[in-house]
């Protein structure tokens, strides 16, 4: 028992000793655990001590193993630095503006990055993202598609609108002439025009666009060397490919329905016309390839009146035709008469027949004939003016009374049909194709 009081009287005789060597409060006073110590008054002090929270080999000042808390402090944004902590858990002060130096981004901007090392992005397959209330307002995806609007852009550049209310882009600058460039070639040292290469958009005079081109002027031009611009509408049947309806290529011949426009103008397909003006001038012909020229015959006015069902431009070409035909007549006339033109004439006494109907026709006509069946051999001949053949029958192979006649492939006029039996002309009549 002695014993036991005098051990705690050394023990309490050193915690006097300790209470009056390094600290100036009056005491310390335990919980009721004896986990805790209380000062007697708030300027407890310990000197070069290291205190322990957690761990009974403290390695500073204060050291502690577990979490910490602070209430009350006063907020001050004009101090410039920072309670960092190192690898081992030690605290000390940095300055502020030595934070920026590392790997993060400052919202004011960083200065000293070296492209080929800093960079903002991601490091794997995840799509970087741009908010902005946020809410995910663009993306570039790992392949550099760049998406606005879309967060899986299909394109090098995709830009949707979701809103149905406009769908608009706009594309404005200071300068009068504003264009978009396309080209395949890869930038660099190319030449000023690198081919391929298209651009649309607002033109001046300014060489890099086009030189005729004035302020205001919306211009779609092909730089390409040999290049077309084309013009299509609707798909193909498979649905996949656009189909080409003009075409403007670079002799500046425009193509509508042809790939290959060998004039200012090239229509293949019909043309039509409304509201032209009536009056005087020249006559407009077709040649045979479908080129259009200005004829030397001035056309006048007609102030003739058809009558019911009457059309006077068929009219007065059946006109002409009567007209041509009345004049190679007059000239075979007299081709006979000189004895130039000769036709045999029938002295056996046996019938022969030849006509045809329509005459004038502009798309086929039938020939009707008749000879001896006796007769060896029987053709029907068709020849030009100027004594080319273009037609030739052979009746005997056809069992029928009549030959049906088309002139496809060759010009309108007046042209000679006869019936030859056993060698000589029996029959010989004239027929107009209109065409």
């Amino acid at each position: 028992m002695k014993k036991i009081l005098t051990r705690k009287a050394l023990l309490m005789a050193l915690c006097g000793m300790l209470t009056t060597f390094a600290a100036s409060a009056q005491g310390w006073i335990a919980d009721a655990t004896g986990q805790r110590l209380y000062a007697v008054n708030d300027s407890l002090k310990f000197g070069s001590l290291f205190v322990g929270i957690g761990t009974n080999v403290p390695s500073a000042q204060l050291h502690t193993t577990g979490t910490v808390r602070f209430t009350g402090i006063t907020q001050n944004n004009t101090f410039s630095r920072l309670l960092v902590q190192d690898t081992s858990g030690r605290l000390f002060w940095r300055d502020a503006a030595s934070v920026g130096s590392g790997s993060g981004w400052l919202l004011t901007g960083n200065a000293g990055t070296n492209p080929a090392t800093n960079f903002l992005g991601t490091r794997d397959t995840a799509r970087l993202v741009f908010r902005t209330n946020n809410t995910e307002k663009a993306t570039i995806l790992s392949n550099g598609y760049v998406g606005i609007g879309v967060s899986q852009a299909a394109r090098l550049l995709h830009v949707h609108n979701a809103s149905t209310a406009d769908n608009n882009a706009l594309f404005s600058g200071r300068a009068p002439s504003a264009y978009f460039s396309l080209s395949p070639t890869l930038p660099g040292s190319q030449p000023s025009y690198p081919s391929p290469i298209a651009r649309i958009g607002l033109a001046t005079g300014l060489a890099d666009f086009v030189t005729s081109g004035q302020a205001g002027d919306f211009v779609i031009h092909n730089i390409t060397s040999g290049g077309s611009l084309i013009f299509g509408v609707g798909v193909d049947p498979t649905g996949s490919n656009g189909l080409e309806r003009a075409r403007l290529d670079a002799s500046g011949n425009f193509g509508i329905n042809t790939f290959s426009p060998s004039a200012k103008l090239h229509v293949n397909g019909n043309v039509r016309f409304e509201n032209l003006p009536s009056g005087s001038g020249r006559i407009l012909v077709i040649d045979d390839n479908g080129f259009i020229y200005r004829s030397s015959t001035s056309a006048q006015r007609s102030t003739e009146t058809a009558g019911a069902g009457e059309d006077v431009a068929a009219l007065q070409q059946e006109v002409n035709a009567l007209k041509q035909t009345l004049a190679e007549v007059q000239a075979q006339l007299a081709a006979i008469k000189s004895g130039s033109l000769q036709v045999a004439a029938n002295t056996s006494g046996e019938s022969y027949v030849l006509g045809n109907a329509p005459n004038p026709f502009n798309g086929s006509t039938t020939i009707k004939y008749a000879y001896p069946r006796s007769a060896a051999k029987a053709y029907l001949t068709v020849s030009d003016l100027n004594g080319k053949q273009i037609r030739r029958y052979d009746l005997k192979a056809n069992n029928s009374n009549s030959v049906t006649l088309t002139l496809d492939g060759v010009n309108a006029g007046t042209y000679i049909y006869s019936l030859e039996v056993d060698g000589r002309i029996v029959e010989s009549k004239k027929m107009v194709y209109t065409k």
